[in-house]
């Protein structure tokens, strides 16, 4: 810590820094207590990232459709995010949550992505041996290492990050595979 403390000290009164950043900016000095920022976070935060995605953002109506698809042929949804209030979010931006299986948070199993445990215990909680589940995700470092550790099948979906080309799916797509395996 105290290695720390000296180098953002060296560098705010290093004067061939670029951009040095004036004492009388600096808004904090020090750590948050745990407690504290924890209560930010669950208090805040979150409920804060629910008003911005009922605000912004909604469902991709590709989604919709594959959960109705799959609700229909009793195939098992489950939603699980490294984020809390899963139900709250999906509400937020149009899924109807009373479709899906099961709605989890990293916080329920105490580890974040990629972290195998978490998936190991959803095929568990359904009844499924891994190598029968599919997890379907935007990021190949979270959810696809996961995924690949679990012993699970892994589809990679397009983000607002990543579009889709040889090796991601289009949501589009997704759609069509999901009708013509279920029909």
């Amino acid at each position: 810590m105290k290695k720390l403390q000296f180098a953002i000290k060296s560098k705010l009164e290093d004067k061939s820094f670029p951009n040095p950043i004036p004492k009388s900016k600096i808004i904090f000095s020090g750590f948050i207590p745990f407690e504290k920022a924890k209560n930010w976070y669950k208090d805040f935060y979150c409920p804060y990232m629910v008003k911005i995605l009922r605000k912004y953002y909604s469902v991709r109506p590709e989604a919709l459709e594959i959960f109705k698809n799959l609700k229909k042929a009793n195939i098992k949804i489950v939603v699980f995010s490294d984020y809390p209030l899963v139900k709250e979010r999906l509400n937020a931006i149009g899924v109807n949550t009373e479709d899906l299986e099961y709605l989890v948070s990293a916080e329920d199993f105490g580890a974040l992505k990629p972290t195998p445990r978490p998936f190991l215990e959803i095929a568990e909680y359904l009844k499924i041996r891994p190598e029968n589940v599919l997890v379907v995700g935007d990021r190949m470092d979270t959810d696809g290492k996961g995924a690949k550790d679990a012993k699970m099948q892994f589809l990679h979906t397009e983000s607002h990050k990543t579009p889709a080309n040889d090796s991601i799916v289009s949501w589009k797509d997704f759609l069509e595979i999901v009708k013509r395996v279920i029909a």
